[in-house]
C-alpha cells in the first residue's frame, strides 16, 4: 500500500527511526548540532510518535514538547507517555499555524519537515513558527532531504533503502518524489524543490541572524554496523542536509 497519509502509517512509523541512515546519521548529526541539552527546553516539530522526543528527554533535556499534524501520531505518542511517563507534552497542530500560547524554548528541532513546505509562503510560515517559539539566543536545528541533489545522483539513495525521483529540471517549485518502504506500507511523499537560497531567505525574513549549514556525520555505532565505504555516498553527495539558525 502506498500512502502520503501519516495517520495511516502511524503504527509502523516507529520503524522509520530504526532505518540505519536515520539511526546512525540523521539522529547522530542532529544530536551533535543540538550540543549539550542538559537542562534545556526543546520543541520537536514533526515529532511523529515521539521517538526523538523521548530520546531528547532521556539525554537530559529539562522539558520536551512535541508537535505533529497527525492526530494518530500524537495519540500514540501520548500513549507512550502514559505507559512510561517522562513529562513530555504533545500538541496536534499544523506547524505553519502553530500557536502554543506563550510557550518558549531554548531549542527547536525540525526533522524532515521543511521539505514538505510546497510554497515559499508556507516555508516562511514554518520558519516563523520556530522563531516565535524560541527564547532569545535559541537555536533552530534542521535536518532534511537535500533539495539540491541533482537527478543523476538520486539512484545513490537506493542503497540506503529509499528512493528519489526528479522529473524535469531542478527549478523552483519542481516536484521531487520520495519513496520509502516501511513494514507493510510505503511512504510516498511529494516534496517541492525550494532552493537553499529560498530556505535562507525564509529563515532571515523570520528574524534569524546566523545560519550555519552542517555536513552529515556517521556515528561510531554506524561504523560498527557497516564500514565507512558503505556510508561514503550518503556523506559525500550528501543525501541529507543540516542547518542551525540562531535567534
Amino acid at each position: 500500500m502506498a500512502t502520503t497519509d501519516f495517520d495511516g502509517i502511524s503504527t509502523e512509523y516507529a520503524d522509520l527511526m530504526e532505518q540505519p541512515w536515520i539511526k546512525y546519521i540523521d539522529l547522530h548529526t542532529l544530536l551533535n548540532m543540538l550540543g549539550n541539552i542538559e537542562g534545556k527546553s526543546i520543541m520537536d516539530l514533526g515529532c511523529g510518535e515521539g521517538t526523538f522526543a523521548r530520546l531528547l528527554m532521556n539525554q537530559g533535556a529539562a522539558a520536551v514538547f512535541g508537535v505533529d499534524i497527525s492526530a494518530n501520531m500524537i495519540e500514540i505518542a501520548r500513549e507512550f507517555e502514559i505507559e512510561q511517563p517522562l513529562g513530555i507534552e504533545y500538541a496536534c497542530q499544523d506547524i505553519s499555524q502553530l500557536n502554543l500560547e506563550g510557550k518558549r524554548f531554548d531549542k527547536v528541532v525540525c526533522d524532515y519537515v521543511l521539505s514538505l513546505a510546497h510554497t515559499q509562503e508556507n516555508l516562511l510560515k514554518m520558519c516563523q513558527s520556530a522563531y516565535f517559539h524560541l527564547n532569545p539566543g535559541g537555536s533552530f536545528c534542521i535536518a532534511d532531504d537535500n533539495m539540491e541533489l541533482p537527478a543523476h545522483l538520486c539512484p545513490l539513495t537506493e542503497k540506503y533503502g529509499f528512493s528519489k525521483r526528479i522529473d524535469g529540471p531542478l527549478i523552483e517549485g519542481a516536484p521531487i518524489h520520495f519513496r520509502l518502504p516501511l513494514g507493510a506500507s510505503v511512504i510516498e511523499v511529494e516534496e517541492t524543490y525550494l532552493s537553499r537560497t529560498s530556505w535562507e531567505m525564509a529563515l532571515r525574513k523570520s528574524g534569524f541572524k546566523q545560519i550555519t549549514w552542517r555536513h552529515p556525520q556517521v556515528s561510531p555505532e554506524g561504523l560498527l554496523f557497516r564500514e565507512a565505504e558503505y556510508w561514503r555516498d550518503f556523506i559525500e553527495a550528501p543525501l541529507s542536509v543540516y542547518a542551525e539558525a540562531i535567534k
